[in-house]
């Protein structure tokens, strides 16, 4: 299986850190979809760190995943699509995003904890062109002069974000 390039395991309520400690051999894996695995936590993300192919990472939804696991998904630079919705992430761990400059899609949707301070650290996100932030409800205008750094930014998904009103779009 070494040569393998994609690989589900959506839902798989049963897939822990020891299940993602066999995947560290896969570094042809280029699509990688871990959605729902509420097992997963941060511990688990430290054997993705060598999957240097992964071009697609799903995570939404992983329930015990925080900040602090992001820190390990900084070498992945060949990194197009990351998601992270539904999860407990806040600024802490938008600044390890940053770091992910090769990153084209982010989903970051129902991320309550992200406020206007974090997303500075995605202006460094140069090849972003799509960025979904639904109901993060924390954002408000200030967070938009950001947001408005991010040159390559072409779809931007700022649905049932409640502080944001008429006046902020201008």
């Amino acid at each position: 299986l070494t040569t393998l390039k994609e690989l589900i395991f959506t839902s798989s309520h049963r897939l822990t850190e020891k299940g993602l400690k066999n995947l560290t051999k896969l570094t042809s894996l280029e699509h990688l979809d871990l959605g729902n695995c509420n097992q997963i936590n941060d511990e688990g993300l430290k054997y993705l760190r060598n999957l240097t192919s992964l071009k697609t990472l799903i995570l939404n939804d992983c329930v015990k995943l925080t900040d602090k696991g992001l820190q390990y998904l900084t070498n992945l630079t060949s990194l197009n699509l990351l998601v992270l919705s539904g999860n407990d992430i806040s600024d802490n761990g938008l600044e390890y995003l940053g770091k992910l400059t090769s990153l084209e899609e982010l989903d970051l949707c129902a991320c309550y904890s992200i406020t206007n301070n974090g997303l500075k650290y995605l202006m460094n996100l140069s090849s972003l062109k799509q960025l979904n932030l639904f109901s993060c409800e924390n954002i408000t205008k200030n967070g938009l002069y950001y947001l408005g750094k991010i040159t390559s930014l072409q779809e931007l998904n700022l649905s049932d974000c409640e502080k944001i009103t008429d006046n902020e779009i201008k």
